[in-house]
């Protein structure tokens, strides 16, 4: 079975009483050990994207990417205002 296939197994659901298809046990059981994606793909013998798309899934951490562009943000428009004040900037 090539990539491609085993890729749809990911994503296929033929039992929805089933909470988890067996690739992506093996998937996550390889994750949850620490493993990395790359690593993950190579012993499954499966694409990178694939263990990525998987793993993303079922990854419940925060997601934090906003709180670190609101905060990039506001220490632009801090910066700016120290060395521009009279520049008028949207909302703070």
């Amino acid at each position: 079975m090539n990539a491609r296939n085993r890729a749809s197994q990911c994503n296929a659901r033929p039992d929805l009483h089933d909470a988890l298809l067996p690739r992506e046990r093996e998937i996550l059981a390889l994750w949850d050990a620490g493993q990395d994606h790359a690593t993950i793909a190579a012993a499954l013998g499966l694409a990178t994207v694939t263990v990525e798309k998987c793993c993303s899934t079922f990854d419940d951490r925060p997601d934090d990417s906003n709180a670190k562009m609101r905060k990039g943000s506001a220490e632009l428009r801090a910066r700016i205002l120290q060395f521009h004040p009279h520049v008028v900037l949207g909302r703070g």
